[in-house]
């Protein structure tokens, strides 16, 4: 909106009066010439004397004139005009690094409900129903809430196949759990759980970082087929999976199975 009469009246008064304080006194001419007079009755050398009278007057002048600009533009109010709108969005802040700790019944049961069928579709197989895996049928079967492990924004649960055991990798949000990924393997180290070893597979070396996300402080690079030690996660940052391993920091899902970098 425009500033009302009233205040342009008293601003432009204000502005004024505070350019008036910078002027120069009146008879600063008549002080120069009489202080050069005075030097030239007493004083040999006029000319030079009257010249650096004259050049120190007109840097005093100078120096006082910089000091009333910058007062001025210390004290004097900007533009006046609608005020700036301000954002109401917030960015939203991760949940606290939690310790993992066992799903309770519930949770369990809500994970299985999401990952399972999920899983059964990324293997390729179906659900065992009321059978198990064995020769010639092979299935899906969870084996139930005594290894399911929730973490921050994360968890997994605990099936097998025929010929394999396989875990099922989950993110949570305020909608719910959705389905990550699942990894089978015949014997432990093959894939990433909280107290086991794992190996890094990848192409080169997998970054680890101080904290899990994709853009926190690499402090190390491990090359492929190092045998590491998992000891906390899974946190969901950035759309991925992180775990913590022992001695070293935090390294992203695909890294521990395969097909990450």
């Amino acid at each position: 909106m425009n500033a009302s009469p009233d205040v342009e009246t008293r601003l432009r008064a204000h502005l004024a009066a505070e350019r008036e304080t910078i002027q120069p006194p009146a008879d600063l001419e008549a002080r120069v010439l009489r202080r050069l007079q005075e030097s030239d009755a007493t004083r040999t050398g006029t000319g030079v004397v009257r010249q650096l009278l004259l050049a120190a007057a007109l840097v005093l002048f100078a120096a006082g004139l910089a000091f009333g600009v910058a007062r001025l533009r210390a004290t004097t109010p900007g533009p006046i005009g609608p005020s700036p709108s301000v954002s109401a969005t917030t960015t939203p802040t991760a949940s606290p690094i939690t310790s993992p700790r066992p799903a309770t019944a519930t949770e369990y049961a809500d994970m299985v409900t999401i990952g399972k069928p999920a899983a059964e579709r990324q293997l390729g197989i179906g659900d065992c129903g009321s059978t198990s895996p064995g020769p010639g049928h092979d299935c899906f079967l969870d084996l139930g809430a005594s290894d399911a492990i929730i973490g921050t924004d994360a968890g997994y649960f605990h099936g097998s196949r025929f010929g394999s055991g396989c875990w099922v990798y989950l993110d949570h949000d305020a909608a719910g759990w959705h389905y990550v990924d699942v990894r089978c393997a015949q014997a432990p180290g093959s894939l990433p759980r909280v107290g086991m070893d794992d190996i890094v597979n990848v192409s080169g070396c997998a970054n680890v970082r101080a904290q899990p996300g994709l853009q926190t402080q690499i402090v190390a690079c491990l090359p492929n087929g190092t045998t590491v030690h998992v000891i906390g996660g899974p946190v969901f940052r950035d759309s991925k999976l992180w775990w913590l391993l022992q001695g070293q920091g935090w390294m992203v899902h695909d890294s521990l199975v395969g097909g990450g970098a």
